[in-house]
């Protein structure tokens, strides 16, 4: 059950919440008082696209939330996705004005189409545009695949696996019908590419060659220190140097310190630094003979960290890439070499899926004809609660001139709502009343159906009134005993036969539009009730034939429960 709506920012709404009850929820309300902003906000909550153009002037960002109580069987289904261990589903939708949205459901972030597929099982929204799906064949198709057994429903799923079979299996043949010259040339060319990755010879080892390199680029460098260490200290040559300098130091050091004694602690300290500067002197010359010798295959690696680089732009990122495109080679010669023989086999598993595909699409045809059997039966039905005496209802299957994922069949529905009418296409209906009622009835089959709880209509009674308008109201009324029913609407009769009569305003604040909504209480219901009766021209006779009519709705809602609980005995 949908238990709360929360909306900010929100076009013509700046702050609202919306409490929902059980049974049937009635919004009316002035034209242009935000009807369809209700609505809009709800879709937006579930997924829906927006624009950021639904930002309330003045806003940074809009937010918008629903909040869902679920039932145990659907918190199950659910719970694989989201963390359902409430029982609660709290959908929030956020749109900033620089175009960014945010879609969580119970705090987790998802797709916009994670959420909708969530939405799909928790409730069904009616807008005034839905009839238009049912116009075309595939919106029909869908329609009576609703009614399908769990047989067809398996029958469904496995047209489905190989209809995606026999396309792949196409798809492969068709990237085999190659010219014989473009053949060759393309076996040219993957021999050429074998032929250059296999000479490069790659191991594991070459998959760390840069950093290898660039610790060889690094020993140079540090040859050259070692190198210009060693001169300072020990030039070898006629120019002084540290080792040098130091004998001179020690020399006069021990001329000195047998007439002037302070002098030999000078000379032992002189005498242990001669030592230190020899060994790093010594240390010096061995680390710069052994990084020598590492240097002298930088050369070698050098032409291989080409080699592997070239390699690299040509077949992949790394070696692993290049070894696997290289296998890649390997299959595809494989089969260019076997083309032919590649071709039959391809040709007898396609024929083999063909087969298959046609005795499934045949079994799918046999259950939809059955679902339509009981679609006809259901939907008559619930047309004669809606004032339509003499209904035919004709559902044609024929063939599909292609293969599709949906078998072999399309479909044509055909009524006629009225005596002496004969059955024709639902193009063809062209009154208001007639399409919108026709609407609310399959929309009643397909929640008996699909176990959504949640019905949302908006003006689902458009073009109605009268004894009609009243018709519609009971069936509404009759639904929300076992869904809870959310009602956009124009019509007294509907208003009447609320659970719950919620009313939508605009006002102005600070020079802006805003849309309200609030529950009524009786007093303003009989208020709203005569305005939807009279018009804004109110008087005490109206409110009183408001009243009346409040009091007589209640007794027969009061009837059409009993007769229910009877017809259950």
């Amino acid at each position: 059950m949908l238990i709360k709506v929360i909306v900010k920012n929100y076009i013509l709404i700046d702050d609202l919440e919306i409490d929902f009850d059980a049974g049937l929820n009635v919004l009316t309300g002035e034209t242009g008082a935000g009807k369809s902003v209700i609505l809009g906000a709800i879709r937006l909550a579930l997924g829906g696209r927006g624009s950021t153009n639904v930002v309330r002037q003045g806003a940074s960002k809009a937010v918008v939330q629903a909040v869902f109580t679920l039932s145990q069987d659907c918190a199950k289904l659910l719970s694989d996705t989201i963390d359902v261990s409430e029982e609660i589903v709290i959908f929030r939708r956020e749109l900033q004005q620089n175009g960014k949205s945010i879609m969580k459901v119970n705090d987790a972030v998802l797709t916009l189409n994670q959420a909708r597929k969530i939405a799909d099982l928790l409730l069904n929204i009616h807008g005034q545009n839905d009839y238009q799906a049912l116009l075309d064949g595939d919106g029909q198709l869908q329609l009576i695949d609703s009614f399908l057994s769990a047989a067809g429903q398996a029958d469904k799923r496995c047209v489905a696996e190989l209809y995606a079979d026999l396309y792949n299996v196409k798809r492969r043949m068709d990237e085999l019908t190659i010219e014989p010259q473009r053949v060759e040339r393309e076996i040219e060319l993957i021999s050429f590419q074998i032929d250059d990755i296999d000479k490069a010879a790659l191991t594991a080892d070459d998959e760390d060659i840069e950093a290898r390199y660039k610790q060889m680029t690094r020993a140079t460098q540090l040859m050259g220190d070692l190198a210009d260490l060693k001169q300072l200290i020990d030039s070898e040559g006629e120019e002084p140097d540290l080792a040098r300098t130091l004998n001179r130091l020690i020399q006069i050091c021990e001329g000195l310190a047998e007439p002037m004694p302070a002098y030999q602690t000078a000379l032992e300290q002189l005498n242990d630094f001669s030592y230190y500067l020899a060994e790093l002197a010594s240390m010096a010359q061995s680390d710069s003979e052994s990084l020598f010798e590492r240097r002298a295959n930088q050369d070698q690696l050098t032409r291989r960290l080409d080699l592997v680089n070239s390699l690299k732009k040509k077949y992949g990122k790394t070696i692993d890439d290049i070894l696997t495109y290289r296998a890649g080679l390997d299959e595809r010669l494989s089969e260019l070499q076997h083309l032919a023989e590649l071709k039959d086999q391809l040709q007898s598993q396609y024929e083999a899926l063909r087969q298959k595909y046609v005795a499934a699409c045949r079994s799918l045809s046999v259950q939809r004809r059955q679902a339509a059997v009981e679609f006809d039966a259901k939907l008559c039905a619930e047309l004669v609660d809606l004032q339509f005496d003499d209904v035919k209802l004709v559902v044609d299957l024929e063939k599909r001139k292609q293969f599709s994922a949906h078998g072999c069949d399309l479909i044509d529905i055909k009524i006629s709502l009225n005596r002496g009418m004969q059955v024709d296409s639902l193009k063809k209906i062209a009154s208001g009343g007639e399409v919108s009622r026709l609407m609310l009835a399959i929309k009643r089959i397909i929640a008996s159906k699909d176990g959504v709880a949640v019905l949302i209509f908006d003006e689902i009674d458009s073009g109605i009134s009268g004894l009609t308008g009243s018709a519609v109201a009971d069936k509404l009324y009759s639904v929300a005993r076992h869904h809870q029913v959310i009602c956009i609407s124009h019509l007294a009769q509907v208003a009447l036969m609320a659970d719950r009569h919620f009313l939508i305003v605009k006002d102005t604040v600070d020079d802006l539009a805003i849309s309200k909504v609030f529950p009524l209480t009786k007093i303003q219901r009989i208020e709203e009730i005569a305005r939807l009766i009279s018009g804004k021209m109110i008087d005490d006779s109206q409110r009183a034939q408001a009243k009346r009519l409040i009091e007589r709705a209640q007794n027969h809602k009061i009837t059409i429960t009993d007769n229910r609980q009877k017809g259950r005995k």
